[in-house]
């Protein structure tokens, strides 16, 4: 299956902003493959 995390985990992050913006776009795309992964799911049975 495909990985949707393309984004650089231990990325050096200056500012607390950039950080807390990176946390919500990975739980933004963790969302997405959570319900891409249920859908799939359902066809799966």
């Amino acid at each position: 299956m495909k990985k949707a995390i393309d984004i650089p985990v231990f990325k050096p992050r200056p500012l607390i902003e950039d950080a807390s913006k990176v946390i919500s776009e990975k739980q933004i795309k963790v969302e997405l493959t959570a319900k891409e992964k249920s859908f799939l799911d359902q066809y799966a049975k």
